[in-house]
């Protein structure tokens, strides 16, 4: 018999909220792995995948530099998140130079 993703989302709770998969699976008469299967699904989509994530930018005041930028780079705190990964950069930095921090940080090892 075929069961709704809304039923095995109830059955899954079951599991989730400490009963033993095996003893779920006999008491709904399903397979024990099945379960399993509709638990790792149902996780997938609460969970969204790992991987970059923006953050919010708060710009407490304006930086006044005591001559005038011709390099279009600016003097700020930056903070990078990727994968395990936290950078803080501060400093002046180019648009240039920020783009190739971000791309090797968020390329594959």
């Amino acid at each position: 018999m075929r069961h709704a993703a809304s039923w095995w989302a109830t059955v899954v709770g079951e599991v989730d909220a400490g009963a033993s998969v095996d003893a779920v699976a006999r008491r709904h008469r399903v397979k024990a792995s099945t379960l399993r299967w509709w638990r790792s699904q149902l996780r997938k989509q609460r969970e969204p995948e790992p991987g970059l994530r923006l953050l919010p930018v708060v710009v407490d005041e304006p930086v006044h530099t005591a001559r005038p930028d011709t390099s279009a780079s600016t003097v700020a705190e930056l903070v990078l998140e990727a994968r395990a990964a936290r950078i803080v950069l501060r400093g002046p930095l180019s648009a240039e130079q920020l783009g190739a921090i971000f791309e090797a940080v968020t390329r594959p090892c």
